[in-house]
């Protein structure tokens, strides 16, 4: 009896995290490839896919948003060729991502620094597209969840050969905690978003 009270209310969790879904509005600064941006995407869609979160993307060219933060659970991402900027806080030697958060608490923007990616990519014999979704997922994380690393899931602050590994294999992902506040995040989001458009913002 026991044991069927707790696989029901597994599944009740489950079901209840279904269906969250965000916007990720695309800004192609460093104009990068357009396959290289597609094949990102593609993989980015099947981290948060498994997490049976929707990803919705759309670019950003022309709307003026690049410096913006949308209120609700769209996010915008700048993909950059330059080098993250000079003075920030280098967690490690690779710097190839930034999420902007305020006072260290979840944001809306975030940076992907190819330059840096395909020179790790490159050092360590691996997919710059692959790394550079992967980058995109872990800056998202950082948007959703806050600060803060753990290692062993793409919440890691250095990448290693086991790392690269797990992102060749496609096993790198987000751990129950991490998917739990996530799916939070973005149900308060969606929140704030709808509490907006009542009131005509």
């Amino acid at each position: 009896m026991i044991w069927k009270t707790l696989v029901f209310a597994l599944l009740s969790a489950v079901t209840a995290m279904a269906g969250e879904r965000m916007t990720i509005w695309v800004c192609n600064l460093g104009n990068l490839h357009d396959q290289t941006v597609v094949h990102a995407r593609n993989v980015v869609t099947e981290i948060f896919g498994r997490l049976q979160i929707e990803v919705r993307w759309t670019g950003c060219e022309g709307t003026g948003i690049s410096r913006v933060a949308w209120p609700g659970s769209n996010i915008i991402l700048r993909l950059r060729r330059a080098e993250p900027p000079a003075g920030e806080p280098v967690a490690d030697a690779d710097l190839m991502g930034m999420a902007f958060t305020s006072a260290g608490n979840a944001g809306n923007l975030a940076d992907a620094y190819y330059r840096a990616i395909r020179r790790f990519a490159r050092r360590n014999r691996a997919d710059a597209p692959d790394v550079l979704a992967y980058v995109i997922a872990h800056e998202i994380g950082h948007l959703l969840l806050g600060p803060g690393h753990v290692e062993g899931t793409i919440m890691a602050a250095r990448w290693d050969a086991r790392t690269l590994a797990a992102v060749r294999q496609r096993r790198l992902t987000f751990n129950a905690a991490q998917r739990a506040a996530i799916y939070r995040a973005l149900r308060a989001r969606t929140t704030m978003l709808a509490k907006a458009q009542a009131n005509g913002e």
